[in-house]
């Protein structure tokens, strides 16, 4: 059996005109494994792709050092932002606590009022709570499924404030986790919902930097659209692969992650895949503060200083509020409008 499947045609739009973009690229960013990478991208839809992809049989290998694989307070050390640290916390959890009806620690009205001033806090903030609907009362409760939900975080918060929340995930130590902490979830990739819950069963499907870890994007986009009500919502977050950092990075774009990442769609190709299975696009949400997260390990991973990443970080983010398609990650809310057979 061959170690690596040869990609000749775009896993996106299906299109066999495609260019290497980058050769020989490393796992930079976990290590885990000396093999090195080619990546190519569509001459079509623009989207990104592993050329010399792992075996499906094999991906979970590459997975051994990833970050759901470790405890919150070791995960910052991969972003350039730690949310954990104590103050940022309640900062964060001040505006959740007003928009949402949680009741976590806070700063209280001083948190509100900041949020408030400050909108790309704000952003933020509900960037994280994946713009769920505001505080949910027993009527208004929806039926959400995080598809991939690594450590929880999301469940919980939806649990929290009063939706049914319910979990996929391929790794088994993550499930392992998030039933003892008393979260519905189960071990299975997104077909796995369909035989447990049923077709037409959810109202809210999340999917955080998912689509690009799959070997069947456009599939996955599909069984999301059997899942969901009619007007229900798909909210979808993964890297851009137009973002400026490509530019700035090349091959040392932390957002490559070879070969984890083994396809980056692009907005064309989400959105014209998403059309074929009955989704408009409702909104593009700006997400504020992505490229700190992201400079400062692809200057690293480059031979250079953090602090040239976030210099350059800090241009990308005034850049990005004018020129939206070449922010670092697209965030997408999609709404069913029709029902495919």
């Amino acid at each position: 059996m061959s170690v690596h499947q040869t990609v000749s045609v775009c896993p996106m739009c299906g299109s066999g005109a495609q260019h290497n973009r980058f050769t020989a690229v490393p796992d930079f960013v976990f290590g885990a494994t000396d093999e090195r990478w080619s990546i190519d991208q569509c001459d079509r839809c623009e989207s990104l792709f592993l050329a010399n992809r792992p075996d499906k049989s094999l991906i979970g290998r590459y997975y051994e050092r990833y970050y759901t694989h470790e405890n919150e307070a070791e995960t910052p050390a991969i972003s350039g932002i730690s949310i954990q640290s104590g103050m940022a916390k309640k900062l964060a959890n001040s505006w959740r606590n007003h928009k949402y009806g949680s009741r976590r620690p806070s700063l209280g009205i001083a948190g509100v009022v900041m949020a408030l001033v400050f909108p790309p806090l704000r952003g933020w903030i509900e960037a994280e709570c994946r713009y769920l609907p505001d505080k949910a009362s027993p009527n208004q409760a929806l039926r959400v499924l995080d598809v991939g939900y690594g450590d929880g975080r999301f469940l919980k918060f939806a649990k929290e404030i009063g939706h049914g929340a319910a979990g996929l995930e391929i790794d088994p130590k993550a499930v392992e986790q998030a039933r003892a902490e008393g979260l519905d979830v189960h071990q299975g990739d997104i077909e796995t919902a369909l035989s447990i819950w049923g077709a037409g069963y959810f109202d809210y499907i999340t999917m955080s930097h998912v689509i690009e870890h799959v070997y069947d994007p456009c599939g996955v986009i599909a069984t999301a659209s059997k899942l969901l009500k009619p007007g229900g919502r798909l909210w979808v977050e993964c890297p851009n692969p137009k973002a400026r950092g490509v530019d700035y990075y090349g091959a040392r774009w932390r957002d490559l992650d070879p070969p984890r990442h083994l396809c980056i769609p692009s907005l064309e190709a989400l959105r014209a895949c998403a059309a074929e299975n009955g989704f408009t696009l409702e909104r593009r949400h700006h997400r504020p503060f992505v490229p700190f997260e992201v400079y400062p390990f692809s200057a690293r991973a480059s031979g250079r200083t953090a602090r040239t990443g976030y210099f350059k970080a800090a241009v990308a983010e005034v850049i990005g509020l004018f020129h939206p398609k070449r922010q670092e990650w697209l965030t997408l809310t999609f709404r069913k409008v029709t029902t495919v057979d």
